[in-house]
């Protein structure tokens, strides 16, 4: 398989029913595809946006983070995660250095 065989993951991320919300939320997205070292490293990119505000700080995006890390190595095989975030989003880079 090229490298141009290999699909771009991009999920959308709901809010489950619960007692203030019976019907799910659309809350962000969540990426993840090959790095530009490919699969020939096997070496992955993962990416992430939550929002609106209300929905930051309540785990969604840590367990988001959970569920691509598991995917890409126990699912597509991968060897390393990448992702890049920027110097100013203190909230990301506390649950990235936590996770």
């Amino acid at each position: 398989m090229t490298p141009t065989d290999r699909p771009f993951y991009s999920l959308s991320i709901y809010t489950l029913p619960n007692i203030e919300s019976p019907t799910p939320v659309h809350i962000g997205r969540m990426s993840l595809d090959w790095s530009d070292h490919g699969p020939i490293h096997r070496c992955m990119t993962m990416g992430i946006l939550i929002g609106p505000a209300e929905y930051t700080g309540k785990g969604y995006g840590s367990e988001a983070i959970r569920w691509q890390v598991t995917a890409a190595f126990e699912w597509f095989g991968a060897h390393r995660v990448e992702l890049n975030v920027f110097e100013w989003n203190a909230r990301a880079i506390h649950v990235y250095e936590k996770l």
